[in-house]
């Protein structure tokens, strides 16, 4: 990981994500999943809060800061992680100004 990034993101958020996908980012699960997202790896993402680090709590996400965020997706990109992580983080402050928009 880029010695810049680490040095701005949580050591512990780093650690964390790295821990988790290189446990369950095998070469077997990477090739199962072409084509497609690991849902399993998903729901871990998900369930630990690291899917959405970046975005506050008042808004549905984790909290943690943007260079966390920034640290994740790097990690994600180096274990070729098999999933819509830049994708979900992209879609979700949509989501919420929708949620949040009036219909006149």
């Amino acid at each position: 990981m880029s010695k810049q990034l680490t040095m701005r993101a949580d050591d512990l958020v780093v650690e964390t994500i790295n821990a988790l996908l290189g446990q369950h980012c095998t070469p077997e699960r990477i090739a199962a999943a072409e084509g497609s997202m690991d849902e399993a790896l998903w729901l871990l993402l998900e369930e630990s809060g690291l899917a959405a680090v970046g975005a506050s709590e008042e808004a549905g996400g984790s909290g943690g800061s943007l260079h966390d965020y920034a640290a994740i997706v790097v990690a994600v990109g180096e274990h070729a992680a098999p999933v819509p992580l830049g994708t979900a983080a992209t879609m979700a402050p949509k989501q919420i100004v929708n949620s949040t928009t009036k219909v006149r």
